[in-house]
């Protein structure tokens, strides 16, 4: 991933397992580790697509634990089904 992220001058973040799942932007100097999921694009369209409604509902119908349990991004959709969309 690092790879992919010379040259930017910043990158989209988000923590590996939240409550709530937020986004944000972090200096390219700001080297991600294992808990922070690293998307390699730095312009604010995509921010705003991460952030949009759509993209919460399908994220949740995609994440792995329950409603009631904190949430976990995970690299392989075919991990789990969506419940509902």
């Amino acid at each position: 991933m690092r790879k992919q992220l010379t040259g930017l001058p910043r990158y989209i973040a988000t923590v590996e397992t939240a409550k709530h799942r937020t986004f944000q932007f972090l200096d390219a100097s700001i080297l991600p580790d294992n808990k922070l999921i690293a998307i390699a694009l730095s312009n604010a369209f995509h921010f705003g697509v991460l952030s949009s409604g759509a993209h919460t509902t399908w994220a949740l119908a995609w994440a792995t634990g329950s409603a009631s349990e904190t949430t976990r991004c995970t690299s392989n959709p075919a991990a789990s089904k969506p419940s509902r969309l």
